[in-house]
């Protein structure tokens, strides 16, 4: 078959290009499929706006590299990575962080963690409102202001502080240690640039608030004493034209960073005297559901339970716990501990079950909290001991037992395992210091025993952060105290000698 001749001259005809459409913006960086509609399915389910790049390559692809090996956690120190969960700022790095685009997988499920774990216990955010930030950080990056900024990195550190060892290293591809150590340092220096100490936006103190939560469960009380302090006087809470919406966030704000102050300051070992006449309205019982950012009324609260509940309990029996602190009538405490009792009962654990994690969670730490006030009322520093019946001093010794072992417990539970990361910030100081000063002076028996297994159990549990604290020092030394006191009990027991040496 012959070949048709072209007239001379001619260029060779080409077959047309077929340009294949490209993936928009938004699906490139998410590193999802693109229908590449106008605008497309994702973007519209997301709600942000869809925007394609040029059919033409402007620029050569890199080179691929032969061989590919694994990244080395620690380079996170000293590199920063592409994607956000990778990314570890330190101090030395002289430029300052911004949020990258990480992956949507790795975005939904950090927030999934969060909100599962966090967000019940630490009730500061608006889900659908800080969800927005979250995707607007992976979609439009540059979109987000400094203290939205700081919300994102405060969120993923509070839920990498939530997450077990595997979790994290799935997740952010570095051992817990090395992981949570670089983010702290984001969360700082993203604080920084959003000048928190003098910002009076919601979002910057809802990252503050965050941040200084986990700090102090982190066995780092003192950071949220010092700044708690400094956050309350943000001129968010002097502010008088607020909307409905911002006065409720304000609400949760505040009893956050009161309570974080009430209980850095029990770790301590401080008095608690700030604030003692100057309680604001308590945020309302209420879903984020009914929480309407443009709403023009104020939401009813609602009887029974709701995302704000656990919060609530945890206010309540603080409050009661700081009106005890100027009570020095025992009787009228007694009645204050007891009317706080039935409160919470009749307003809140009767609506919940055991069925639901956090409902199970909110009767155990109610019930530990309350116990505790029992406990610190009829206590040496209130009631001299050698005014105590044996009976009062039984009774104690058993509660303190009972405190004491409630976290080993609720580990053992199948609901407390999301809760794991919470429970181990509980250090029980006075419970634990009562017990060791009681087994100094108990005859070897059943009880004793178990006392001193559940004592053993506890410190065992602590994290090193705890262990470094001077309470931690100090129970240390009353449990070396009371071990050589027992030893020289069971010693007069077997020898039938009366004497006890003086310590």
């Amino acid at each position: 078959m012959k070949k048709a001749i072209q007239p001379a001259g001619a260029l060779p005809m080409k077959a047309p290009l077929i340009v294949k459409p490209k993936a928009c913006v938004g699906c490139r960086a998410r590193k999802v499929k693109c229908d590449r509609e106008t605008p497309c399915g994702n973007c519209i389910r997301w709600s942000v706006a869809c925007t394609y790049p040029s059919p033409v390559r402007t620029c050569n692809r890199p080179s691929k590299k032969l061989f590919q090996t694994e990244p080395n956690p620690q380079d996170a120190i000293r590199t920063p990575s592409p994607e956000l969960w990778d990314l570890d700022i330190s101090i030395r790095i002289c430029k300052p962080p911004a949020v990258s685009s990480p992956s949507l997988s790795r975005a939904r499920a950090c927030w999934q963690i969060f909100v599962e774990r966090v967000d019940p216990v630490v009730k500061v955010l608006h889900r659908t409102s800080a969800e927005r930030v979250l995707v607007a950080s992976v979609c439009q990056p540059e979109s987000l202001r400094s203290s939205e900024e700081a919300l994102v990195y405060a969120i993923y550190f509070a839920s990498m502080a939530s997450m077990t060892s595997d979790e994290v290293r799935e997740y952010f591809h570095a051992n817990k240690d090395t992981a949570f150590t670089a983010h702290a340092h984001l969360v700082e220096q993203s604080l920084a640039r959003a000048a928190f100490l003098l910002d009076d936006e919601l979002s910057t103190l809802q990252a503050l608030v965050l941040f200084l939560t986990i700090n102090r469960l982190s066995g780092r009380p003192s950071v949220a004493w010092k700044l708690t302090g400094l956050a309350k006087r943000s001129e968010v809470f002097r502010r008088a034209n607020l909307t409905i919406f911002e006065r409720e966030m304000r609400a949760r704000l505040w009893w956050n960073l009161w309570y974080l102050d009430h209980r850095a300051v029990k770790d301590l070992g401080e008095e608690d005297v700030s604030d003692k006449d100057t309680f604001p309205e308590s945020p309302l019982n209420i879903n984020d559901a009914g929480l309407d950012p443009g709403a023009t009324e104020a939401p009813a609260p609602r009887e029974g339970w709701t995302e704000v509940t656990f919060s609530l309990v945890r206010f309540d029996i603080a409050r009661t716990r700081r009106q005890l602190q100027s009570q020095h009538d025992i009787k009228q405490s007694e009645r204050l501990i007891q009317a706080c009792e039935t409160r919470i009962h009749s307003q809140y654990l009767r609506h919940s079950t055991n069925n639901e994690p956090i409902q199970w969670l909110t009767q155990h730490v109610a019930h530990v909290l309350i116990m505790e006030m029992w406990f610190e009322l009829y206590s040496a520093d209130t009631v001299p001991i050698s005014s105590w019946s044996q009976n009062v001093q039984d009774r104690l010794f058993l509660l303190a037992i009972d405190i004491v072992d409630v976290s080993a417990r609720l580990k053992a539970e199948p609901h407390a395992q999301q809760w794991s990361w919470l429970l181990t910030g509980y250090q029980q100081y006075r419970p634990l210091a009562f017990l060791l000063n009681e087994l100094c002076y108990r005859q070897e028996c059943e009880a004793v025993d178990h006392a001193w297994k559940v004592v053993e159990d506890a410190v065992t549990r602590w994290p090193d952060q705890v262990r470094a604290s001077v309470s931690a020092k100090i129970l240390a030394g009353l449990r070396q105290r009371a071990r050589r006191v027992q030893l020289q009990i069971t010693q007069r027991q077997i020898s039938g000698d009366d004497q006890i040496d003086s310590i």
